[in-house]
């Protein structure tokens, strides 16, 4: 812990909605948008924007993609 933060991991998607479902102090979920598991981290922001909305999203990828409303983008390094 690090600035009063915490740092989770989730190796999927529905190990991360079980860390939200489960927890009321996340503020911020940053996911890959190509992971393993029942949805993607596309799919996973739009999840989280519609059951926890102020909850901040950021997403990464090597591709353009597009992200819930609210959320951020990020390119990351190929």
């Amino acid at each position: 812990m690090e600035a009063g933060f915490e740092a989770l991991e989730a190796s999927n998607a529905d190990e991360a909605i079980a860390l939200l479902e489960s927890r009321s102090d996340i503020k911020l979920v940053f996911t890959d948008i190509e992971m393993p598991g029942t949805m993607d981290g596309v799919k996973l922001t739009h999840y989280i924007r519609n059951r926890w909305p102020p909850i901040k999203l950021m997403a990464a990828s090597g591709a353009r993609m597009q992200v819930a409303a609210g959320a951020s983008a990020t390119r990351r390094p190929s």
